[in-house]
């Protein structure tokens, strides 16, 4: 995909940690936004299943859904590990990167969903 010539207004991201935002996204691209959207969907489906199922609301299993920060070092641990790592490494790196800025601006509005949706629940069965 190219996206040369497109526009994106993102608030705060001329300096500081907002750039480095935009600058993550815009660098993992297309298919690590989308990886973000689908770990936040699947990883909030399944833990907020679990969380249901061992007696919970499952507002714990929503908060729960981003991938970790730490996730973004195993490309560089892989390579370090097995050198037939180092050729895929750096987009690696990347890709994850935007998943994990993408998962840590949806885990948050996953959680209150869900959050809204027992409180209405609650509200009802009383």
């Amino acid at each position: 995909m190219n996206f040369s010539g497109k526009v994106a207004i993102v608030t705060g991201g001329a300096n500081g940690i907002g750039k480095e935002v935009v600058r993550g996204i815009v660098e993992g691209r297309l298919p690590g936004i989308f990886l973000g959207v689908i770990t936040t969907l699947m990883g909030g489906v399944a833990a907020i299943v679990a969380v249901k199922l061992s007696g919970g609301n499952g507002v714990a299993g929503a908060a729960i859904s981003s991938t970790a920060a730490s996730a973004i070092a195993t490309p560089a641990a892989l390579s370090a590990v097995d050198a037939s790592f180092k050729a895929i490494e750096a987009t690696a790196t990347t890709k994850i990167t935007a998943s994990v800025i993408v998962t840590a601006i949806l885990t948050p509005i996953l959680t209150a969903y869900i959050a809204k949706r027992v409180q209405q629940k609650e509200k009802n069965a009383a």
